[in-house]
């Protein structure tokens, strides 16, 4: 049911109530059988008002005598009865009505102009009366005519909250669908978010760290060993001739390299450890609390792994290795984020120079890669 003052079913029921009512109370009231005089509450008496006093020089008028009262009304007296009355008794005469004088006219004389005295007028107006006394009207039509009004309001009255009750429907279901709309799209919006953050923080092909989001950790790290003076280790390297790899194989290979690599890398490393995807066939690891001798081993680890790993791989994979430089960040060097870099870099490149599928550790004096190997060296772009 729609909500509203009252429902169509409530009105129609009171509707019918109502009608059934008016039609009870307007139904007329029995007519006695022939021959039998209407019942007294139908012919009210006549008021008796004694005659007015006669006026001094003039003669009382003449009035007509009263018309005789009705014969008395007999009950029928039940079946049986009535067969034993009229067996044991003769018949009852109706009684004879009197007889009524005859009335002589008196002559008419001539009467001075004189108002009719208020006696005689309230007499023959009461007689008048009693003779064509019409039925008071039926209780039923006076409340009809309150019902029919009240029924008019009632219907008009749940009309306008019937209305009204479809509009407001209408633009709760208009609401509920902008709001499924929204939801709709503020879903989507979330789920392009997160593809977007995962895109700039996950490369797409490796699954580890991008550049960006690899420094911007790297930094906050950084920062808490500086606080607590705890060693960070950074190491950084890359394939071994990935460039005759993707020329000699194609670069479907060259991809598969890379995958391998990631995987076999993320299998040595620690939970809390830091792997980013510098760029290209180059890869970063931030590990915090190992010195020059864990970090040393922790490489050597990762690239005996990967050595061993590829000579089971296709033949396009079994000749890969990699060359790895390690930088330490301290007390005594500092933790400047760039500094560390550069000198992972440096020890990375005397790696290749002496003859790739090796480890270096950072040294004093060691020079830094060259300009027209790695023109722009640096961990973010914006430095």
């Amino acid at each position: 049911m729609r909500p509203g003052w009252f429902s169509w079913r409530s009105i129609l029921a009171l509707a019918l109530v109502s009608l059934a009512t008016a039609g009870l109370a307007q139904e007329p009231a029995p007519r006695p059988p022939p021959g039998t005089s209407p019942p007294p509450h139908h012919r009210p008496p006549p008021p008796h008002h004694p005659p007015p006093p006669p006026r001094e020089g003039r003669p009382p008028p003449h009035r007509p005598p009263p018309p005789p009262p009705p014969p008395p009304q007999l009950q029928p007296p039940p079946a049986t009865a009535q067969l034993q009355d009229i067996q044991a008794a003769p018949a009852l005469a109706e009684p004879e009505a009197a007889p009524v004088p005859p009335m002589t006219p008196e002559p008419a004389r001539a009467e001075p102009d004189v108002a009719p005295a208020a006696g005689d007028d309230a007499l023959a107006v009461a007689q008048g009366s009693a003779g064509s006394a019409d039925p008071p009207p039926a209780e039923g039509s006076r409340w009809l005519l309150f019902l029919l009004p009240a029924l008019a309001l009632i219907a008009w009255a749940w009309w306008r909250s019937h209305r009204r009750a479809e509009t407001l429907e209408a633009r709760a279901e208009r609401l509920d669908r902008h709001q499924r709309h929204l939801r709709t799209a503020h879903q989507a919006l979330q789920v392009q978010a997160e593809h977007l953050r995962q895109a700039v923080v996950t490369d797409s092909l490796t699954g580890c760290l991008t550049r960006s989001a690899f420094a911007n950790q790297l930094q906050g790290e950084l920062d808490h060993a500086s606080h607590y003076g705890t060693p960070f280790a950074l190491i950084v390297f890359d394939l071994d001739h990935f460039k005759q790899i993707n020329d000699k194989h194609g670069h479907l290979n060259g991809d598969a390299a890379l995958k391998f690599v990631a995987g076999v890398v993320r299998e040595q490393l620690r939970s809390e450890d830091l792997f980013g995807r510098f760029g290209g066939d180059e890869f970063l690891i931030g590990s915090s609390g190992l010195d020059r001798e864990g970090a040393f081993a922790l490489a050597e680890n990762i690239r005996k792994a990967v050595r061993e790993r590829a000579a089971r791989q296709d033949p396009a994979l079994s000749a890969l290795s990699l060359s790895l430089g390690i930088a330490h960040a301290d007390a005594e060097r500092g933790f400047d984020r760039n500094r560390l870099f550069a000198r992972a870099d440096a020890a990375l490149y005397e790696a290749k120079r002496r003859g790739r599928n090796t480890t270096e550790l950072e040294a004093e004096g060691m020079p830094s890669s060259p300009r027209h190997v790695h023109p722009f060296r640096s961990l973010t772009p914006q430095d």
